[in-house]
């Protein structure tokens, strides 16, 4: 009957590929979240069941993956997806099926500002660049920095909001740099040490 049906999360994330790993832990914490439901009793004495589904981090099989968890009755809601890549491409799907999406992971702005049903549960990425040019200015009072940021959609919008916030509290910027492999961040943080300003900055 309905009154002892268990309820279903579905989990979606990267489960293989080169980001396997994220998944991986994905899936520790929801099976956790899961085990402690069950020693519990359950929900008002119904079962916590996860559906894992694999988006390899990839824009189309995380569409693909959405469609058939939307075509599924049983699922409540989804925990993920990882990217903020792969949850906008998801969203508008989980959307049109009313089916909650909460990601602990993506902080694209346009997730929770362009989808009710979906939600993460990290600061977007405004308010992260917002923060960091507030914290180099209030708290550790520096007249100028320098930005190396990953030249994905992550960083892209963390960099945005973090040169606006930096014009607003005049901090000088240095130089910016994008990057696409860690290892280039030893070569671009020498030049920023010896480069001078500019940009505008306060002696």
């Amino acid at each position: 009957s309905r009154e002892t049906k268990p309820f279903t999360l579905a989990l979606v994330g990267p489960m293989s590929g080169p980001d396997a790993e994220y998944g991986k832990a994905m899936r520790m914490g929801a099976e956790h979240f899961v085990d402690e439901i069950k020693a519990r009793g359950g929900i008002n004495g119904r079962k916590l069941r996860l559906e894992v589904y694999n988006d390899k981090n990839d824009l189309e099989k995380a569409e693909e993956v959405a469609r058939t968890i939307a075509q599924n009755s049983d699922v409540l809601g989804v925990l993920g997806h990882y990217y903020s890549t792969t949850s906008l491409a998801a969203a508008p799907i989980y959307e049109e099926a009313g089916i909650v999406m909460i990601s602990a992971s993506a902080t694209d702005d346009a997730i929770t500002e362009e989808y009710e049903w979906s939600f993460t549960t990290l600061p977007n990425s405004s308010s992260q660049g917002q923060f960091i040019a507030h914290y180099l200015n209030d708290v550790l009072k520096v007249s100028s920095a320098c930005v190396i940021y990953d030249e994905d959609i992550y960083g892209t919008n963390l960099k945005g909001s973090f040169l606006a916030e930096a014009e607003k509290l005049v901090l000088g910027i240095r130089g910016t740099w994008g990057c696409l492999e860690q290892t280039c961040l030893g070569r671009f943080f020498p030049t920023c040490r010896s480069r001078g300003s500019s940009g505008s900055s306060r002696s």
